[in-house]
C-alpha cells in the first residue's frame, strides 16, 4: 500500500509544479493584482485594471477601467467586423482572413481586455485572445495575471491582438 502511494506522489506532484503559475521571475509592474473575469454568450476573459500596462500598453496611455456592458459592445464590434478587416489587410495569411462563424472560431479563445484613451481622446480597448483548447492550457496559466504577446509556433497559431475603438465602434488590427 505504501508502495502505491509513494508511486502515485511521484507521478501526481511534478505535474502539479507543471500547472502552477510562476510570476517570481517577472517584474512586479507587470503583474496584474486585480482582474474581473467576464462571460458572455460565446467569451471568457478578463478585464486589466486601470493601472495596468505591462508590456502590451505604453507607460504613457492613460488607461481605463472597462465595464461589463463596453466588453458586450467589444464583442459585438468584433464579430461584427473580422473578416472585414483581415480581408482587407495585407499582412494577414489567406487561411486567417474569413472565417464562416467568428463567434465559433473563437470561443475557444479566451480574452485579456485592457481599456485606454487614444492619442485623439477616443475609449479604446486592446483584446488579446489566447486559444486555450487542446494544449493552450497549458501556455495560458497566468492569463489572469500578466497580459503578454507570446513568441513562437505555437502563439503565431493560436494568439491575435486586436484594437477596439469604441467611441467610433471600429475594429482595428495593429
Amino acid at each position: 500500500m505504501l508502495k502505491r502511494l509513494v508511486l502515485g506522489l511521484l507521478i501526481i506532484l511534478p505535474r502539479l509544479g507543471i500547472s502552477q503559475c510562476d510570476l517570481s521571475f517577472l517584474p512586479e509592474e507587470i503583474i496584474a493584482d486585480s482582474t474581473i473575469f467576464v462571460e458572455g454568450k460565446n467569451y471568457k476573459g478578463y478585464i486589466f485594471p486601470v493601472d495596468y500596462h505591462g508590456f502590451i500598453l505604453d507607460k504613457s496611455s492613460n488607461s481605463v477601467w472597462l465595464t461589463k456592458s463596453q466588453i458586450k459592445d467589444i464583442e459585438e464590434i468584433f464579430i461584427e467586423q473580422h473578416n472585414d478587416v483581415l480581408k482587407n489587410d495585407q499582412r494577414v495569411s489567406r487561411e486567417l482572413k474569413y472565417k464562416n462563424d467568428v463567434e465559433k472560431q473563437y470561443r475557444n479563445y479566451y480574452r485579456q481586455y485592457l481599456g485606454f484613451k487614444c492619442e485623439n481622446g477616443d475609449l479604446c480597448a486592446k483584446i488579446l485572445l489566447l486559444n486555450r483548447s487542446g494544449k493552450g492550457r497549458k501556455y495560458s496559466e497566468c492569463f489572469d495575471k500578466v497580459m503578454v504577446m507570446g513568441h513562437g509556433e505555437f502563439y503565431e497559431k493560436n494568439q491575435r491582438l486586436f484594437i477596439v475603438n469604441i467611441s467610433k465602434s471600429k475594429l482595428i488590427l495593429p
